[in-house]
Order: C-alpha cells, then structure tokens, then sequence
C-alpha cells in the first residue's frame, strides 16, 4: 500500500509541474510594471507604450490592466506584449536602466519611486522566489 502511495505522489507532483510549466507558457508574453502610481481614467495601454518610448524599446501592447491590491496607490499594471521578444527587451533594458523612475513618465509622478518590470509568473514560481529570496536574505547573498 505504501509503495502505490509513494507512486501516486509522485505522479500528482509531475502532474503539478507540467501545469505549472503549461500555466507559464501561456504567460510568456506579460510583464507586471510597479511603481506607476494609481490616477483617474488611466489607460494602462498607453502608460505601458510611454515606459517603452522612455527605454526605446518598440512595444505593442496587446492589453494591459490594473492588479487591485491593499495598497491601491501603488498596485501593479499587468501588461500582455505582442511577443516574447518585447518582454525580454522591455524587462532587460528596464533591468539596467537603474535610474527609471516614475516622474520619467508624467512629471506630476514622484521623482523618489522607482519603475521596476519583471516577468509575469505563475503563483507557485513567485511563491518559489520568495522563499529563495528570504533564505538568501538569512544567508546574506547578495544576489539569488
């Protein structure tokens, strides 16, 4: 009994891998932005069209919305690009731009709040992340 247990865990943990690799296959093509403060009317397309003219990357957006969180000052634009191309650029050239910040995009926008662009993951890899990242945190690595 022990054994067709085992084997069953172990078929249910490949099963939740291959969806999880499935699940973030189909999110290749989006990137979250934080770091744009909430406004009234907002068109999340042409924000996200705007960090790319800022970072010249040509982008095409095919949709982009707004995540509601605690803090609604501050919550994330999800942002769904044309290809994998322009999340790989967009994310790199906003990786090594370390001074992009939020007033870059509407003056009216705090000069003290960064724009940061990551890959959209799926939640058991964020999840995954930030246990990596507090375990380096403890150990004191500087980078994960």
């Amino acid at each position: 009994m022990s054994d067709i247990n085992k084997n069953i865990t172990t078929e249910v943990n490949q099963l939740k891998r291959k969806i999880d690799d499935i699940e973030q296959k189909s999110l290749e093509k989006m990137v979250e932005i934080s770091g744009i403060p909430t406004t009234n009317d907002e068109d999340c397309g042409k924000i996200a069209e705007e960090i790319g003219i800022k970072l010249n990357v040509n982008i095409q957006v095919e949709k982009a919305v707004r995540i509601p969180n605690k803090n609604n000052q501050f919550s994330k634009i999800l942002v769904w690009l044309n290809n994998k191309d322009m999340k790989s650029n967009l994310v790199t050239k906003c990786k090594r731009n370390r001074t992009f910040y939020a007033n870059q995009i509407n003056v009216n926008w705090s000069s003290t709040v960064r724009i940061y662009i990551n890959e959209y993951i799926t939640k058991v890899r964020r999840h995954l992340l930030y246990k990596t990242k507090e375990a380096a945190r403890e150990k004191q690595y500087k980078y994960v």
